[in-house]
């Protein structure tokens, strides 16, 4: 089971940082959910690791902005000036879309990873392995040496 640990709530001064972090995850998940929509059609330009370490981030961003919601709604009890204010709003309007994107990714990254590069590959799999060489195979004498090639 995960450790959970309490969240470390952020001053306010910290809300230029928070604003540029989270502006940074809507313009990546943007171009991430285009890329990933273009790997749709052409799957097998993946492979397993691409897709499991992009799965664990958004699965993590989706997380990171519940964080982040509740980070903004508590500045939003504070008193603020009409840019902060300003600021915490477009921050907190901004979000749903990250999620929204980030669902969509971790959608398309399921759908994907049944096509990847690494799906047929499985050892155990011997009708995966048709028309591979084994270790074997490859020194055997049907096997055209380098030298050869260069011939």
């Amino acid at each position: 089971m995960p450790i959970q640990t309490k969240p470390n709530w952020q001053p306010l001064s910290l809300l230029p940082l928070v604003a540029l972090t989270i502006d940074k995850a809507a313009q990546n998940s943007e171009e991430q959910h285009e890329a990933f929509s273009e790997a749709k059609d052409k799957p097998h330009v993946l492979d397993n690791e691409t897709i499991s370490r992009a799965t664990k981030l958004y699965k993590a961003q989706l997380e990171d902005m519940r964080l982040y919601e509740e980070q903004l709604k508590r500045w939003q009890m504070q008193p603020l000036t009409g840019d902060q204010r300003g600021e915490v709003d477009r921050l907190l309007d901004q979000l749903p879309r990250i999620k929204q994107l980030s669902a969509a990714i971790l959608e398309m990254l399921d759908e994907i990873k049944e096509n990847t590069t690494n799906r047929g590959l499985d050892k155990s799999d011997p009708a995966s392995n048709k028309g591979k060489l084994t270790a074997g195979e490859a020194d055997g004498p049907n096997c055209p040496q380098a030298s050869n090639l260069s011939e």
